[in-house]
């Protein structure tokens, strides 16, 4: 017959690497967000310099 012992295990096993990989995700999309908005901020303050320039 199917060990069901071991296909639940490896059911939760999957399930824990989904969700350390959804972690892993969010945290770098959130940094790249901010370092995004960072370039952002300095390259307005750049273009408001040239225009009064």
């Amino acid at each position: 017959g199917i060990d069901l012992g071991s296909t639940y295990s490896s059911l939760e096993f999957r399930k824990t690497i989904e969700l350390k990989l959804l972690l892993m995700t969010r945290v770098i999309v959130r940094r790249l967000l901010n370092v995004k908005r960072l370039i952002g901020r300095n390259f307005s303050d750049e273009v408001i310099q040239s225009d009064i320039f």
